[in-house]
Formats: C-alpha cells, sequence, structure tokens
C-alpha cells in the first residue's frame, strides 16, 4: 500500500540543524519551529522504527544543551561579578542589574535541577530503620 499524504520533511540535514540547536541550549519548543516542524511530526519521527538512534541523539543533545546552559550561567555570574566590582571601585552599585542576574542565574540553576535531577538536583535522602538498625514493625488494630 503506498503512503498518501504530504511528504516528510525528515532528512539527516534537517536532524543534525536541530540537534545542534539543543545542544547549544535551545529549547525544543524553539528549535522545531525555526526549522519549521511540528511537535507533533517531530514525535513521530522519535517513534518510527525507521530511524532507531534518532531518541538517543535526542537524548544525548538535551543533555549537551543543559550543559551549555550551565555554563553560560556560570559565565554570566562571573560577568555580573567583575561589573559589580568595577561599579563599587567608581563608587556606585547598579542594584537592578545585580539582582536580575540573580533572577536569572536561580531560575537557571532551578531549570538545570528539574531537567538533569541526577546531576543538578539537590540530593535528598530518607532512611527508615528500626531500633539499633533492626527490621521496622508496622501494625494496624482497630
Amino acid at each position: 500500500m503506498e503512503k498518501t499524504g504530504r511528504p516528510s520533511k525528515y532528512s539527516e540535514e534537517l536532524i543534525d540543524q536541530i540537534m545542534n540547536e539543543l545542544a547549544h541550549g535551545v529549547s525544543i519548543k524553539k528549535a522545531l519551529k525555526k526549522h519549521d516542524v511540528h511537535w507533533e511530526s517531530f514525535r513521530q519521527w522519535l517513534n518510527n522504527p525507521d530511524y532507531p538512534d534518532l531518541r538517543k541523539r535526542y537524548t544525548e543533545s538535551k543533555a549537551d544543551g543543559i550543559e551549555w546552559m550551565m555554563a553560560e550561567t556560570t559565565e554570566l555570574s562571573e560577568k555580573a561579578l567583575a561589573e559589580s566590582k568595577e561599579e563599587n571601585k567608581a563608587g556606585r552599585t547598579n542594584r537592578d542589574y545585580v539582582n536580575m542576574m540573580r533572577h536569572h542565574i536561580n531560575l537557571q540553576t532551578f531549570r538545570a535541577s528539574k531537567l538533569a535531577p541526577r546531576v543538578y538536583g539537590n540530593k535528598d535522602q530518607l532512611e527508615i530503620s528500626g531500633v539499633d538498625g533492626g527490621e521496622i514493625k508496622v501494625s494496624f488494630e482497630k
């Protein structure tokens, strides 16, 4: 049976461009919009057995993008610190700029902690044990 409908936009060149955008911290939504690809089409490509390595490439590009975003955040914080020191030498401080940078850095850090919790998340761990490390007994009474 012959396929009907519009021809697919899928090409290795297009996928390389989208993956490059993702690896440089651009959201998937913005990358797809820039290349005129609908999310539903991209999801179909991800799940299509004809493109077996696409999901892996997508996951790796997203991870690279998070690293890129955190590197940019570090650069921004260093820039804000340097500018703050310069302004203090001149006897003034641009508090609005410092607060804006603080907000941006906090937002990027929060995003990274949600997108890659194993790397950037807070490690909260809870251990429960019985007396002297023994078993825990649970009972219910009516």
